[in-house]
């Protein structure tokens, strides 16, 4: 009897942690999805414009997910875009004084 527990908490376990990494990777999907269309509706061409575009982690612990975006014209520098709060339209994060200072940050958003 207590194998059958044991198995029993271990399958939930799987099953949990399973449907938990699919959440995570349809979420993050998700937000690529929304990325390249929103790069788009700013008059962007993927294929011609962006040398790379990737999800990342930006909460540690957390997992906060942006999507780090780089542009042929500025390949030392990456954009990073994330969800407004409470909403799902996309926003690029704001850049700090230093990248400000060092990169000519062609690509900035209001």
């Amino acid at each position: 009897m207590k194998k059958l527990i044991g198995v029993t908490i271990f399958v939930a376990l799987l099953l949990g942690l399973g449907l938990s990494w699919f959440r995570a990777d349809q979420a993050q999907k998700a937000l690529k999805t929304d990325t390249i269309a929103h790069l788009e509706s700013r008059g962007y061409q993927i294929e011609s414009d962006v040398e790379d575009i990737s999800v990342v982690n930006v909460g540690q612990q957390d997992r906060t997910y942006a999507v780090a975006v780089t542009f042929y014209d500025e390949p030392d520098f990456a954009y990073l875009y994330t969800y407004r709060d409470n909403s799902d339209q996309i926003r690029q994060l704001p850049v700090g004084d230093e990248e400000r200072e060092e990169f000519s940050l062609q690509h900035l958003e209001d």
